[in-house]
C-alpha cells in the first residue's frame, strides 16, 4: 500500500471513530461525578474531599480529578469539560498507537501495514469510544501508560541512541500514570520485570546503572505522591480498593468470566494473539531464532501481569471492557508487527498484491469484529445519557427545595449529590470509610453488581439522612407511595429507624427519547 493510500485509509478510520464517539451524544456516567464532586470541592477552598470536612479518598484518578479541577476553575462548564477531554485523549491514543507501529515498521525495515492494523484495532473499538466521552480517565490513562511502556522498552534496546533518556522520561511517565490511576505502579513494575527478562535473554547484565536510576526516579516522583495522599487522608491505599474486594476466590471467577467475555467479544484480537503465541512457540523451538525486540518482551510481560490482575480484582460491570482499555493500545502494536512479520517472511513466495489483499483482509475483519460490540456499547451509552437526564433532573430539584443543614443518604453517590450539593453518605462506601472497610459474608458471589456489593442500612439510618434516595425506584412513571415498605419489611430491625419516613413522589418532565413525559421522582424524606 502507497504512503497516499495509507494516509487515506488512516484519516478515514479517524474520521469514523470521531463520528462515531460524538453520535453517542451526551453520556458522561455516574462515577465521573464523583470525581468532579472532588474537583468542584477542591475549587471551592475545601480540598480534596468528597463531603466537607470529611477526608475519604473516594476516588482513584487524582490527576484526572486535578485537571478537572482546574478546567472548573476556568469557568468551563462540567459536562463538556469531562466529555471532551476524554475524547481529545482517545484521538491522541489512536495516534499514538499509529505512530508507534509505524515507527516499529520502520526499525525493522518492513513496510507491510504502515501501522494500520493498530490503528484499527484501536479505531474500530466501540469501548474506547464510549469510554472517550463518558468521563473518566480511562484514555488518558492508557495514553500514559503506551508511551510509558514504549519508552521502558526503548531503554533495553541496545541501538537507542540515548537509552538513559528514554528510561528516565519512561520512570516519570509510569509516574505520572501511578497518579492518574494507582496500576500505574503495577504496570512500572511489570515494564521493569520486562526489561529484565529480555536482558536476561540477550545475555546481558539484569540491571545496569540507567535502569537503577530510572527506577530510583519512579520512587522519588511517586513516592512522594504517596506519602503526601497517605497523609491527607490517612490510609494507605484509596477507599474504593477496600469497598471493592473482599471476596477472595469468588471475585476471581468474575474476573475470569469478565476476561472471557472480552476474549469472546474480540475474536479477531483473540484469533491474532492466538497466532501470535504459536508463532512465538516455533521461534523458541528454534536454534537459530533472533532475539525478539525488547518492545516485543516488554509489552508481552505488561499485557499478561495486567491481565491476571484484572482477573484478580474480579473485573467490571460495565459493557465497555475498561479494565482492558490501558493496555490495548500495546496489545495492538504487538499484534501489528506480528501481521507485518506474518506477511514479509517469505518475499519471493506473497508478491506484493497478495501482501495488499492480505493487510485488506486483516482490516475487513476488525472492522466486522467492531459490528459485534457496537450494539451493547450504543445501548449502554444510551442508557447513560437517559441516567444524566433524569438524575441531573433529581439533583437539581434538591438543590432547590432542600433547606440549610438537610442531608442525603444515596447508593449512585455521583450525579445526584453533585448537583444537590447536599452533605451525602455513600451506601456503597466508596466514599464512605465505615461500609467501605465493612466484611461482607457473601462479597463476590451475590446478585449485586461487581464493585457495589457492600452495605449497613443500619449505620446509614442511624446518622438521619434527610433524604433517603433508593437505586432502583427513584423515577418511574409512577409515584410509589409504598416505598417504605418496600425497601425495609415492616416488623423487620429497621422498622424503628425507619418510621420517621415518608415516602414522597415529585412529578417531573423528562426526555427519554421519545419526547417529554411525566415521570415521578420517588424518595424517602425524614418527617420533621
Amino acid at each position: 500500500m502507497t504512503p497516499a493510500r495509507g494516509l487515506i485509509l488512516a484519516l478515514i478510520l479517524l474520521a469514523g471513530f470521531l463520528t462515531f464517539a460524538l453520535l453517542l451524544g451526551v453520556c458522561v456516567q455516574e462515577d465521573a461525578f464523583i470525581s468532579l464532586r472532588y474537583a468542584r470541592n477542591l475549587v471551592d477552598g475545601h480540598g480534596l474531599v468528597y463531603n466537607p470536612g470529611e477526608r475519604v479518598e473516594g476516588y482513584t484518578n487524582f490527576l484526572w480529578t486535578t485537571l478537572l479541577a482546574g478546567g472548573l476553575a476556568l469557568g468551563l462548564p462540567e459536562v463538556p469539560l469531562m466529555r471532551f477531554s476524554g475524547l481529545i485523549a482517545a484521538l491522541l491514543l489512536l495516534l499514538s498507537g499509529w505512530r508507534l507501529a509505524r515507527r516499529r515498521e520502520a526499525a525493522a525495515a518492513r513496510a507491510a501495514t504502515g501501522g494500520l492494523v493498530a490503528l484499527s484495532l484501536l479505531a474500530c473499538s466501540p469501548p474506547i469510544a464510549v469510554e472517550g466521552v463518558q468521563g473518566l480517565e480511562t484514555a488518558f490513562f492508557a495514553l500514559l501508560v503506551l508511551w510509558g511502556v514504549w519508552h521502558g522498552a526503548a531503554g533495553r534496546d541496545p541501538d537507542h541512541p540515548r537509552p538513559a533518556r528514554a528510561l528516565l522520561l519512561s520512570a516519570l511517565l509510569l509516574a505520572v500514570a501511578g497518579m492518574t490511576r494507582p496500576e500505574g505502579a503495577g504496570v512500572f513494575g511489570l515494564t521493569f520485570l520486562g526489561g529484565m527478562i529480555h536482558a536476561r535473554r540477550c545475555g546481558r547484565p539484569l540491571l545496569s546503572r540507567r535502569e537503577v536510576g530510572a527506577a530510583a526516579l519512579f520512587v522519588l516522583v511517586f513516592g512522594a505522591f504517596w506519602a503526601l495522599r497517605w497523609d491527607w487522608y490517612g490510609s494507605p491505599l484509596p477507599n474504593t480498593f477496600y469497598a471493592k474486594t473482599g471476596g477472595g476466590w469468588y471475585h476471581v471467577q468474575r474476573g475470569v468470566l469478565y476476561l472471557g467475555r472480552f476474549f469472546l467479544y474480540n475474536p479477531v484480537l483473540t484469533l491474532l494473539t492466538g497466532a501470535g503465541v504459536v508463532w512465538a512457540c516455533r521461534r523458541r523451538r528454534d536454534a537459530a531464532k533472533k532475539t525478539p525486540d525488547a518492545f516485543t518482551t516488554v509489552a508481552a510481560v505488561v499485557i499478561v501481569g495486567y491481565l491476571l490482575y484484572v482477573g484478580k480484582v474480579g473485573g467490571d460491570f460495565k459493557h465497555t471492557f475498561r479494565f482492558v482499555i490501558p493496555v490495548l493500545a500495546i496489545w495492538a502494536l504487538l499484534l501489528d508487527g506480528l501481521v507485518s512479520r506474518a506477511l514479509t517472511a517469505r518475499p519471493a513466495v506473497l508478491s506484493a498484491r497478495l501482501v495488499r489483499h492480505g493487510l485488506a483482509a486483516v482490516l475487513v475483519l476488525v472492522a466486522l469484529n467492531a459490528l459485534v460490540m457496537v450494539k451493547d456499547n450504543v445501548s449502554w451509552a444510551r442508557r447513560r445519557g437517559w441516567d444524566l437526564e433524569r438524575r441531573t433532573a433529581c439533583g437539581r430539584w434538591l438543590a432547590q427545595n432542600a433547606r440549610p443543614g438537610e442531608t442525603l443518604a444515596i447508593h449512585s453517590a455521583g450525579i445526584i449529590p453533585y448537583y444537590s450539593g447536599l452533605p451525602t453518605i455513600d451506601m456503597w462506601g466508596l466514599n464512605d470509610r465505615h461500609i467501605g472497610r465493612l466484611r461482607m459474608e457473601d462479597m463476590g458471589r451475590n446478585k449485586r453488581a461487581t464493585g457495589h456489593e457492600k452495605k449497613d442500612d443500619a449505620y446509614v439510618l442511624k446518622r438521619r439522612p434527610t433524604y433517603l434516595v433508593e437505586e432502583w425506584f427513584f423515577v418511574v412513571s409512577d409515584p410509589i407511595p409504598d416505598l417504605r415498605q418496600r425497601l425495609f419489611q415492616p416488623g423487620g430491625e429497621l422498622t424503628p429507624l425507619v418510621e420517621d419516613y415518608r415516602a414522597r413522589s415529585v412529578p417531573l418532565w423528562l426526555d427519554d427519547g421519545r419526547g417529554e413525559r411525566r415521570y415521578y421522582f420517588n424518595f424517602l424524606q425524614l418527617e420533621d
